[in-house]
């Protein structure tokens, strides 16, 4: 039996969605010196001679009906793979629907009369308008606090492109929360070459099970549940929760040449969150649909918390939405139907590309609709891509595939 997507908000386990590679790159960066963006355009450079020198076809695949399989495991058991595609996640584990609902969606707007009680710990001292939104000071013992409440610029009087979410942030001793936690750890789960660039963002060497001292993850959980509640935000879930421990904070602020210090004060937890509309995530990555060969970028709805003995350090939401309209129900390409149209799209490719699909996910993607936006049910798979330098090594980078749900038609990589 298929697992059933989670009924209630924060249900997901705290373990990491994407578990990402970059060995090369990263040796590569680690021989540089390992400063941040150094060395992502000659890697990119690498990388492509090692595309161009290394071609050939890949063996012709026997591709089965999926349709008449009642099962992922089952039809896996049968069809013939690609020579360079693995598929390496648990199809038990795959949840599905057979129906979803097209929204439309705009973004949401959050109220500030919400916001304010429910993250400053003290009263508002000052008020400045951004392109952003409006931002809320207040400053108490030595500390100050902002809360950036996102608007898409209407309160400015220009379109800023921010929109749906709000940005908390925490200065103690002149330095700001998000610049200590950028030095340290990536705010997106996706590596790109600029993460690669700086191997001290790496997520990988993080604890997904640790615990803080005197404070538990589920305790640091149920407090940001109450504050977001109390807020007014759409139903999230937890995409992964990493135990950030001194030792491992410093060896990366080190790799990193952060100039700030860490103490045992910054231990804490590191939250992912997505937005969910009816159990089904909502794409929590920046990604590009590609339309008739033209490619456009599509915002991520996600949010980050950094938690730590002393509460919440920083916090940052973007892009999430507000339903506005329900239309069509629309009936899915099962799990089995998205497997064979990526088979089908690798079948025939010219490449020594090694493919391995780490995870398979049934996701909302937010399409532009004439003048508004839908959000619509794709299929996504987390591929890790293994390339030939021109050396004979290795190069490992991550990319997401996207199909839609309902047509099982390419949408994007990412």
């Amino acid at each position: 039996m298929r697992p059933d997507f989670p009924k209630s908000p924060f249900s997901l386990p705290f373990e990491p969605r994407r578990r990402l590679v970059g060995q090369r790159v990263r040796a590569i960066v680690d021989a540089s010196g390992g400063k941040r963006g150094r060395t992502s355009a000659t890697a990119a450079a690498l990388v492509l001679a090692g595309c161009a020198a290394c071609l050939h076809l890949v063996s012709c695949t026997a591709v089965k009906n999926a349709k008449e399989y009642a099962s992922l495991e089952k039809f896996l058991a049968d069809v013939s793979l690609p020579d360079n595609l693995t598929l390496s996640f648990d199809p038990a584990q795959v949840a599905s629907k057979k129906t979803a609902t097209v929204y439309d969606v705009t973004p949401i707007r959050f109220s500030a009369d919400k916001l304010i009680p429910a993250l400053l710990t003290g009263g508002v001292s000052e008020t400045v308008s951004y392109a952003e939104g409006m931002q809320y000071r207040s400053e108490s013992g030595g500390e100050r606090e902002y809360l950036t409440v996102y608007d898409g610029g209407e309160s400015f009087g220009t379109q800023s492109g921010t929109d749906g979410g709000f940005n908390y942030d925490l200065e103690r001793d002149g330095i700001m929360a998000a610049d200590k936690l950028q030095s340290v750890i990536s705010s997106s789960r996706v590596v790109s070459m600029s993460t690669l660039a700086n191997p001290g963002s790496s997520r990988e060497d993080y604890s997904t099970g640790g615990e803080l001292a005197g404070v538990d993850r589920s305790a640091a959980l149920r407090d940001i549940v109450s504050r977001l509640s109390n807020a007014r935000a759409p139903e999230l879930m937890v995409r992964s929760c990493y135990f950030m421990d001194l030792p491992t904070i410093k060896a990366h602020a080190e790799l990193s040449g952060a100039e700030v210090g860490f103490s045992e004060a910054d231990e804490g937890y590191y939250f992912n969150f997505a937005q969910v509309v009816d159990g089904i995530p909502v794409m929590d990555i920046e990604w590009e649909q590609n339309v008739n060969g033209s490619v456009y970028p599509r915002g991520g709805t996600s949010g980050e918390v950094w938690y730590t003995a002393r509460g919440i350090e920083y916090a940052g939401f973007w892009n999430l939405v507000s339903l506005t309209g329900s239309g069509e129900t629309v009936s899915l390409i099962s799990p089995s139907e998205a497997v064979e149209a990526l088979v089908r799209l690798l079948s025939d490719v010219i490449s020594r590309t090694e493919y391995n699909a780490v995870t398979m996910e049934l996701i909302y993607v937010k399409l532009p609709s004439g003048d508004g936006t839908v959000m619509r049910p794709a299929w996504i798979f987390d591929i890790v891509k293994t390339e030939k330098i021109f050396d004979g090594t290795d190069y490992q980078f991550y990319v997401s595939y996207v199909f839609d749900a309902v047509t099982g038609e390419l949408l994007s990589l990412v």
